[in-house]
């Protein structure tokens, strides 16, 4: 697999210009392939720099990310494109929410080139793999529905621990003929990324296959806001997969389809549809990686993607062990946000959605989502019903909020839509995609 390495330079402090440059020869036949890899490289650096100049420059250290001002980026390519420093500049924006220019630079390595092969794709389907929930169940799903599934799974060079547990499930799919293609990528960043889904996505062309499947769920794909400086991840963001489509036409001039088949479906949806649910156990989800170490219980328990996780569990009628309780009554107030935010947020979905804040109900709307997130604001709801009548939850905060549920869902409701996750009511749709 083609991995260009990289290294930082920045340039004029002052303006505090980032240039990008490889540092190893290594160019394949297809040159349009090391050009779009460079540029994701490049991009998944760029967020990095930006975020933590510091960690690439001496002079910046004491300073906050926020007070550092990269207005232009240097990415060296060995040929040349129309408009893709546009393109780049208009991603940026968008994840940025600031103007960056874009300059492409001649590659030095152009010199070594003597003959350009066209980009040949067949017309097979890469499935995206993180080891999660929604990656692991889709790419099951997607070789049922294709046939020949292969998986593209990017394992970022500090976190070798969640790398572990990814290639026992890889173990896992091959037992079913299903291969998983593993790349190396770059140090993930200790919070969220927003610039990986491009990562990823133009990984999964590199299997140099026409269709590529993203299978997370529509209720991460368009997480609304719980707070107005709420950060959300852009992974499957359509503009920046749309983005990501046009670069790739620009550079290699091959037309892709992303496939998004779990875009309307809940989390508790995805895992009822799973077919595999004994190693549906085995994903990791938690934001916490180390967790994923086989000499810990794997998840912590009281992030987003653990709250989620947890109800879409109960909602299966699958149990798993987490370092911390969210249904005790031992746990400190700032453990109890994610799930206490997100009881909040369902419960108005619920009662009365023309009512949340613009913040919180903006991605909604824009999507036409509003259906898929009553059904999620119903599983949290109905997770809670089936916990409590199991173990009798004893946070005093979650009992409340289960209570105050009876006003906006009836027992018949919650009886009903239990038995739609059991019957799998709601599908994967692989007519979704995006072009």
């Amino acid at each position: 697999m083609i991995n260009p390495q990289l290294k930082v330079k920045i340039s004029d402090p002052k303006t505090l210009k980032l240039k990008i440059f490889p540092n190893r020869y290594q160019i394949p036949e297809e040159i349009e392939l090391y050009d779009i890899k460079v540029l994701a490289n490049s991009i998944f650096l760029s967020e990095s720099v930006i975020k933590r100049p510091s960690k690439f420059d001496s002079s910046f250290k004491g300073k906050q990310f926020f007070l550092s001002k990269i207005d232009k980026i240097e990415i060296p390519l060995i040929q040349e494109y129309d408009e893709i420093d546009i393109l780049l500049e208009q991603l940026f924006l968008l994840i940025f929410n600031r103007r960056i220019e874009v300059e492409i630079v001649r590659n030095p390595q152009r010199r070594l080139i003597n003959n350009l092969n066209n980009v040949n794709l067949t017309n097979d389907f890469t499935c995206l793999f993180s080891g999660g929930i929604d990656s692991f169940s889709g790419i099951l799903s997607s070789n049922e529905k294709y046939g020949k599934i292969l998986g593209s799974y990017t394992h970022h060079l500090n976190q070798r621990t969640l790398k572990k547990r990814v290639q026992k499930l890889i173990l896992s799919l091959r037992s079913r003929g299903i291969n998983v293609c593993e790349n190396s990528g770059l140090k993930h960043p200790n919070d969220i990324s927003l610039t990986r889904g491009l990562l990823y996505t133009i990984d999964g062309f590199m299997t140099k296959r026409r269709n590529i499947i993203i299978a997370e769920c529509g209720q991460t794909m368009y997480q609304p806001k719980y707070s107005p400086l709420d950060i959300i991840a852009l992974t499957t963001n359509k503009n920046v997969l749309k983005t990501t489509i046009k670069l790739i036409r620009k550079i290699t001039g091959k037309k892709i389809n992303i496939i998004l088949p779990n875009e309307n479906l809940t989390k508790a949806e995805i895992v009822s549809n799973c077919v595999d649910k004994a190693n549906l156990l085995q994903t990791h989800s938690c934001w916490r990686t180390g967790f994923a170490s086989e000499f810990k219980r794997h998840h912590d328990g009281t992030c987003l993607a653990c709250v989620l996780r947890r109800s879409a569990f109960e909602m299966a009628g699958l149990e798993e062990n987490y370092e911390n309780d969210i249904y005790s009554d031992h746990l400190r107030s700032s453990m109890m946000n994610n799930i206490l935010s997100h009881l909040n947020l369902s419960y108005n979905i619920l009662k009365d959605f023309d009512k949340l804040q613009e913040y919180s109900k903006e991605s909604i709307k824009q999507n036409g989502k509003l259906d898929l997130f009553q059904r999620a604001a119903m599983d949290i709801f109905c997770s809670l019903y089936l916990a409590n009548q199991k173990i009798k939850i004893k946070n005093r905060q979650i009992i409340n909020w289960l209570n105050m549920s009876k006003d906006i869902l009836s027992n018949d409701e919650i009886e009903n839509r239990l038995c739609q996750i059991k019957e799998r009511k709601h599908k994967p749709n692989f007519d979704k995609k995006i072009s």
